[in-house]
């Protein structure tokens, strides 16, 4: 979805029920802004291949 200033946003949908209207079918239901959880998620999704990568490629005894 976009904004009017035209930024792209993440959203979830939830249809309600369908309604006619002069003869046009429309659906109504409820929209989420859900760009800030997706970032979030990607954000994790990238930290933990990056750590896989390491994990995977170290040769030498790590502590932490």
């Amino acid at each position: 979805m976009r904004t009017k200033s035209g930024k792209k946003r993440c959203t979830s949908s939830i249809p309600r029920k369908v309604i006619e209207h002069s003869g046009k079918k429309f659906i109504l239901g409820k929209s989420y802004d859900i760009t800030d959880r997706k970032r979030a998620e990607d954000a994790l999704i990238e930290s933990e291949e990056f750590f896989r990568l390491i994990t995977e490629n170290i040769s030498d005894l790590v502590c932490v």
